[in-house]
């Protein structure tokens, strides 16, 4: 059970930076689809594709390519949990947070259970071939 409740003061950019980072070395590390489930993390993934230059650079150092942002619409079981945990341990609670940063501790709680997501998404990484 989850003993408190992440709150938007507990969470930070940083944070989601480097949860990003991660979901860029799994994607292309990934033969499957990995949709971006976590509206917090995506949110980090917007701002920073708004600095180009800085962009580019953290999406090398994360994967060794740039990775674009492609929108696709879906819901499902998320594919690539397993692959994440076995490089780098459970989920971050942060792939949970709206983009307030407000954890959702029933489905966090549902992961922690089970090991699988079960979410909505809007998009995916891309990359030069079908970036948008």
């Amino acid at each position: 059970m989850i003993s408190r409740a992440l709150k938007p003061a507990e969470v930070h950019t940083s944070d989601a930076l480097t949860e990003l980072a991660r979901f860029f070395a799994i994607t292309k590390e990934s033969a499957q689809m990995c949709p971006m489930f976590s509206s917090y993390i995506d949110q980090a993934w917007h701002t920073l594709i708004c600095t180009p230059d800085s962009y580019a650079q953290f999406s090398r150092e994360a994967c060794g390519q740039i990775l674009g942002h492609h929108e696709s619409l879906g819901e499902g079981q998320i594919p690539w949990v397993s692959d994440y945990e076995a490089r780098f341990g459970k989920l971050s609670p942060l792939w949970f947070a709206d983009a307030g940063g407000t954890v959702d501790q029933t489905a966090y709680a549902a992961y922690c259970a089970t090991g699988e997501v079960f979410h909505s998404w809007d998009c995916t990484p891309a990359t030069d071939d079908d970036d948008d």
